[in-house]
């Protein structure tokens, strides 16, 4: 239904709507590792903050894209942005836990991506129906303006409560940074 909205608001044709998609997924594996790599000189709060927050932009955005050329660019601007959640949250993880600790969160990181997903799915088809054309815009705008808006929200918590190490975090004791050390 997203697809089929999109394709004919925007005048798209099966190999651009392929074209934006295949955009987004190779921004997305091209960025993950220079991300990464900058996470970690710069700090985990500034990256995945600033990740997140524009990822959840450019996803509300897209719901102004015009044409073929529009949606592409927040594609690939999407792709570029999305690709450090993953692997950076990896990385928090493995900074706040004790080697050989880190599968349990990264088990349930993984997990709530899963159902993240699900809930997305389930929760699109009344997105779109309800919001079909309110405000004049069609329920696909509406529902990625609706799907961005979250992400924007925990990009700015992120900012304000995520501490770059254990060594920067006021709820763990001195004991609990110790044995993250060790």
């Amino acid at each position: 239904a997203v697809e089929a909205g999109m394709a004919r608001d925007l005048h798209l044709s099966s190999t651009q709507f392929g074209l934006a998609a295949a955009v987004f997924f190779t921004t997305y594996c091209a960025m993950q590792v220079p991300i990464v790599a900058l996470l970690t000189h710069v700090g985990p709060r500034r990256v995945l903050a600033t990740a997140i927050t524009l990822w959840g932009a450019v996803g509300a955005l897209t719901a102004a894209a015009r044409g073929p050329v529009s949606l592409s660019l927040a594609r690939a601007l999407l792709g570029v942005f999305e690709a450090g959640f993953y692997p950076g949250s990896v990385y928090v993880i493995s900074s706040f836990y004790p080697p050989g600790e880190t599968s349990t969160p990264t088990a349930i990181l993984t997990t709530m991506g899963g159902v993240g997903y699900t809930i997305g799915s389930l929760s699109s088809g009344f997105i779109m129906q309800g919001l079909n054309g309110a405000l004049g815009l069609a329920g696909w705008r509406w529902l990625l303006i609706v799907q961005g808006a979250p992400a924007v929200l925990v990009g700015l918590l992120i900012a304000c409560l995520l501490p770059d190490s254990p060594q920067t975090a006021s709820f763990l004791s001195p004991a609990e940074r110790e044995s993250i050390d060790a």
